[in-house]
């Protein structure tokens, strides 16, 4: 029995790493498009995409639940828990990245969680529409129901000539899960994060 314990430890080591590679893999979402530009007569505003990790603080966070008869609201107080079977938790995060490349970058990123296993999510649109832009951004993402995902995120890049005194941004989304769909309502984001 003493002889297996170092190979058991090992083992176990192994597994955790695994583990957690596997729950990285399955929570994140990349997603590559073109960056549409937009020609303003003072400025230019751009977006990509990239899907970054690290420890970031919150600028906006909603909670909403669903009901027992699948209706989606909002969180509020006043609502017994023995009203709803489900909570949706949206994170909204509004970041200034800093300059290079002589632009002026700036990122928006949704978080969207469920508290049940079964309500997992199949879709979702998120759109943008930075301060100076005429247009919405926007992405188009499935979610395998086989991957049953209670996770998603998302994320736009987008980029300025100039520095912004007062940078804003709408965000809209809507989702698909197994127990319905539904469209949040706007929200804009206006105080980003220093980077």
């Amino acid at each position: 029995m003493k002889g297996n314990a170092p190979i058991l430890s090992k083992l176990g080591k192994v597994f955790s790493l695994f583990l957690a590679v596997l729950m990285i893999v399955n929570s994140s979402s990349i997603v590559f498009a073109s960056s549409p530009h937009l020609e303003n007569k003072k400025d230019t505003v751009s977006y990509s995409e990239k899907n970054i990790s690290g420890n970031l603080i919150d600028s906006q966070t909603d909670y909403y639940t669903i009901d027992r008869n699948g209706n989606i609201n909002p969180l509020m107080d006043g609502i017994s828990p023995l009203d709803w079977t489900n909570i949706l938790t949206v994170v909204y995060n509004f970041y200034d990245m800093g300059a290079w490349d002589n632009k002026y970058h700036y990122e928006v990123r949704m978080t969207t969680s469920s508290s049940d296993p079964t309500a997992y999510f199949t879709y979702h649109t998120m759109k943008i529409k930075a301060s100076g832009s005429s247009e919405w951004w926007e992405h188009n993402i499935k979610h395998d129901a086989y991957l049953r995902k209670i996770e998603i995120d998302d994320t736009f890049q987008y980029d300025y000539n100039e520095k912004q005194s007062a940078p804003k941004v709408q965000v809209k989304l809507a989702i698909q899960n197994s127990w319905g769909s539904k469209t949040f309502p706007t929200r804009t984001l206006s105080k980003p994060i220093v980077v």
